[in-house]
């Protein structure tokens, strides 16, 4: 008796120990995608990551290289003078802190945004307006989970 109760005693420890909650073990599920905006300035990237953990938070970071071009423009579209513009380049990053859900995941979308033209400005009754931008070296980062 003492011996079937003392098994018994071991397999449901090993019952309960096989339901312990297993180690996180983060990880990029699919595509981490990056396209350009409606707006055509800005980029989206989205992604979605499992194996976090339930009820988690965690700190995410989108970055790039990016080049932009601003130019002034009149009333009627046009730019009158061609050296009228400015060309800026630099990095521009994005950061969040999203909550996993219930199933240990999230999914996230990130913008990244031209850089700021600085202290280009534009004469009376012209605009400025950001007439070209290119994006490279796109990266999503992690940074709760490395």
């Amino acid at each position: 008796m003492k011996i079937k109760i003392g098994l018994a005693f071991i397999l449901s420890m090993a019952v309960i120990l096989g339901c312990a909650k297993q180690p996180a073990s983060p990880h990029f599920v699919g595509t981490v995608t990056a396209i350009l905006a409606k707006d055509g300035q800005s980029v989206l990237v989205t992604w979605k990551e499992a194996g976090i953990g339930n009820n988690q938070e965690i700190e995410y970071e989108a970055s790039a290289a990016a080049t932009a071009t601003y130019v002034c423009m009149n009333s009627k579209g046009k730019c009158p003078n061609a050296e009228n513009k400015q060309t800026v380049s630099g990095p521009v990053t994005a950061t969040a802190t999203l909550s996993s859900d219930q199933n240990g995941q999230i999914a996230g979308t990130l913008v990244l945004l031209a850089p700021s033209a600085g202290s280009f400005a534009c004469p009376g009754g012209q605009l400025m307006m950001l007439s070209e931008i290119h994006y490279s070296d796109i990266a999503l980062t992690d940074l709760t989970n490395g």
